[in-house]
């Protein structure tokens, strides 16, 4: 993109400003980049024509001094001397001193000129460019602090966040040969309880992550690092981090996003070390990035829009150990059935609490009831189960359980395919020495229309099994007849045979 759009941007921003005209409320990392142009964050050095100055960054003191920003400014252009900056040679060879001197400023407590810092501090960034290198990391923790611990001054947020993307953009070359000391910088935003600034953490570093030649590895650093610090607002920001790596713009998908979000998902549930306490608690962060993926989708035109849901079942059905199935149809179950208490985390519980509490948004955004969202793999989906069943290993658990129940209930609840809800369970059933939960299976599919004829069969080997038996478990046995019992009072209530 030529240089003169960018300076348009940048001109618009600032004369929306002085005209005291409001610009977007919430623009995302994402689109802001796409303003810029290209993906590549390299600019010219050359400002438009019109412009009377040589550098980015004399051309900002003199916006930022029209405006009204406190003394703070002018003690800055005082104590750099910016009549001795007049050309790059001049600036490159005070950057350290222009740089430490703004470092000072930036960091004022109470500072009124918060706003014209950050932009003279991105326009140092976009005229050093590879130089700027050496002011790197200082100034992500300066904005960093000014996100996550700063004043919440509108005005000020928007500079710092306007200015971390340009720095972000002009340095992605830097940024994405070294992303695990990136992380590790923005952990601070990534857990802080600002919503906004956990956002613009997940969606910068994920423009960063894009970039990454091992997806999988630095995806297992992450949340590695989260691990360490288990902490409700990191885990919100690693969902977000993740779902935003395979996010576009207006609606749309990444063009690579089926193979970004399975390496994101194979990373977490195939962890390099093996721990069962690091995948619980992987799990519950991909839960919620599924369930942030769901949201989007909705409102999606895009055209492979659905994409996680194939290859989430793909990948369930390639599952070698039951614990991976286990971990694959807790992410799958969303797909199937949105119950919003499940699918949140413990952060968004938080804010639907506060939502609650206040009258003006009571009820709003609550699903009172669970809500079955579109499922577009039926015929895969299908294939995995039984691949699942043939695991050497397999076993029922209360995950598996709630899974193969709400499928039964759900996707394969209709004529077509009544006959593999039947086969799937005797399998189940023929796999699983289990009965208590296969019984606690059955129960939970009791309401199916077509239970009697294509169920039954099932509960009735497991009572053959169990009477074959030569110690007879006596709680199961009670467990069957108390089945029946059920069942024959939900199909004939006993205050419809006492009134004949």
């Amino acid at each position: 993109m030529e240089e003169t759009n960018e300076d348009e941007i940048f001109a618009k921003y600032y004369a929306a400003k002085k005209q005291f005209k409001k610009v977007k409320k919430y623009l995302s990392f994402n689109e802001r980049i796409a303003q810029m142009g290209g993906d590549n964050g390299r600019f010219s050095r050359k400002l438009n024509a019109e412009s009377l100055f040589e550098t980015y960054f004399e051309d900002a003191i003199d916006n930022w001094r029209g405006e009204d920003q406190g003394p703070d400014l002018e003690s800055f252009v005082m104590a750099i001397q910016v009549n001795e900056i007049k050309t790059y040679a001049q600036l490159l060879h005070k950057a350290d001193h222009i740089f430490n001197v703004l470092t000072e400023y930036i960091t004022k407590p109470e500072s009124r000129s918060i706003p014209a810092f950050c932009g003279i501090l991105s326009a140092l960034a976009r005229d050093l460019r590879e130089k700027f290198r050496n002011y790197l990391w200082k100034s992500i923790d300066i904005l960093v602090n000014i996100l996550d611990l700063g004043d919440r001054v509108a005005e000020n947020q928007e500079a710092a966040y306007l200015c971390f993307s340009i720095i972000i953009k002009v340095q992605a070359g830097v940024l994405s040969k070294q992303l695990k000391k990136a992380f590790t910088n923005l952990l601070p935003l990534f857990a802080s309880s600002r919503d906004f600034a956990r956002r613009f953490a997940a969606e910068s570093f994920a423009y960063l992550l894009r970039k990454s030649t091992d997806l999988r590895s630095i995806s297992g650093f992450v949340v590695q690092q989260a691990f360490k610090t288990p902490h409700n607002y990191l885990s919100d920001g690693c969902a977000r981090l993740f779902f935003n790596t395979y996010v576009g713009i207006a609606g749309t998908f990444h063009s690579n996003c089926d193979q970004i979000f399975r390496d994101i998902v194979h990373a977490l549930v195939h962890p390099e070390e093996e721990s069962e306490e690091f995948i619980e608690f992987s799990v519950p962060i991909l839960v919620q990035m599924v369930g942030y993926t769901i949201e989007y989708a909705k409102n999606s035109t895009f055209e492979n829009r659905f994409f996680y849901q194939k290859v989430l079942t793909k990948m369930l059905g390639e599952s070698k150990k039951m614990s991976e199935a286990i971990s694959m149809m807790r992410l799958l179950q969303p797909c199937i059935v949105l119950k919003n208490d499940e699918l949140m985390n413990e952060v968004t519980k938080k804010k639907k609490r506060k939502e609650k509490e206040n009258k003006k948004n009571k009820g709003k955004n609550e699903l009172k009831n669970p809500e079955h969202v579109e499922f577009i793999c039926t015929a895969e989906l299908k294939n995995s189960l039984e691949n699942v069943v043939k695991i050497e290993d397999f076993r029922l658990e209360q995950y598996a359980v709630d899974f193969i129940s709400e499928v039964l209930l759900s996707v394969f609840n209709d004529d077509q395919n009544r006959l593999f809800s039947r086969d799937i369970t005797l399998k189940i059933v023929g796999k699983s020495k289990e009965y208590q939960t296969v019984i606690g299976l059955l129960l939970k599919t009791i309401q199916l229309e077509s239970f009697d004829l294509y169920m039954m069969p099932a509960l009735g080997k497991i009572a053959s099994e169990i009477v074959k038996e030569k110690s007879k478990d006596v709680n199961l046995l009670r467990q069957i007849v108390s089945f029946y019992s059920i069942l024959c009072s939900q199909r004939r209530p006993i205050r419809y045979t006492s009134s004949r």
